[in-house]
């Protein structure tokens, strides 16, 4: 790879991503590998200037992110809070070398999304429960005092 060509500023958008050190098992993911290093396959965009792979990459990590928050809020009962995603239209195709990644993620997103449609279920089926008991066992308020008229 011919090194001239790299670009000296920081790519855009990256540091845009909040760390979220109190997820569980983010140091296992490779989120927030060395995208630098010489092992990872990079190809330049020759129009844009851009290594397409890393910054594909860097969108990958921040849906994992979330991936990750999800699968935490998840399996602790607590809120599913993610950061607001919006697809970028000037990345192009998503190149070879990163698809692997990409339906793993995908495949986590999808067991996610299913997770929650189990759970709103099971709330649903108790929300049912206590309407029903709270129906069987409320009393019928009776007036105490009957107004007659003078």
């Amino acid at each position: 790879m011919d090194t001239a060509r790299r670009p000296t500023a920081p790519l855009e958008g990256v540091g845009a991503v909040s760390p979220v050190p109190e997820v569980p098992g983010a140091a296992q993911t490779g989120i927030g590998h060395d995208i630098g290093t010489p092992s990872r396959a990079s190809r330049w965009d020759s129009v844009s200037g851009r290594d397409t792979i890393v910054e594909w990459e860097i969108e990958l990590d921040r849906l994992e992110l979330d991936v990750l928050r999800a699968e935490h809020a998840l399996a602790s009962g607590t809120p599913v809070r993610t950061d607001t995603w919006q697809p970028r239209h000037d990345l192009g195709p998503l190149p070879a070398p990163v698809v692997p990644r990409a339906r793993d993620l995908l495949a986590r997103q999808v067991e996610c999304l299913a997770e929650m449609a189990r759970q709103l279920g099971r709330t649903a089926q108790q929300q049912v429960l206590t309407t029903a008991v709270s129906r069987a066992t409320e009393r019928v308020a009776t007036p105490v005092y009957v107004d007659l008229p003078l």
